[in-house]
């Protein structure tokens, strides 16, 4: 009988990289380049301070990040910095 050995999950890597291939799939995906670095540095930045609750340790990073960028893409205007117009 052959077992399944489940690979542990792991705090955020640091340095967080964003390889060629992970900019490919946003560049695809059309989000721009400065909300991709944005987005990540919140990314990283939000795990790297939860990064002794090993319940945010993840399986595989790259897949995280793709989905923390998903969820954070609102296409339109940026929000007032002072109650406002839109920017």
């Amino acid at each position: 009988m052959t077992t399944y050995t489940r690979p542990d999950k792991t705090p955020i890597p640091d340095p967080f990289i964003v390889t060629a291939e992970m900019w490919a799939w946003a560049e695809s995906q059309g989000y721009p380049l400065p909300f991709v670095h944005q987005t990540t540095g919140a990314f990283a930045a939000w795990h790297r301070e939860r990064a002794a609750k090993r319940s945010l340790w993840r399986l595989d990073w790259p897949v995280a990040w793709r989905n923390w960028v998903r969820r954070a893409w609102q296409p339109g205007p940026l929000p007032p910095r002072d109650g406002g117009e839109p920017r």
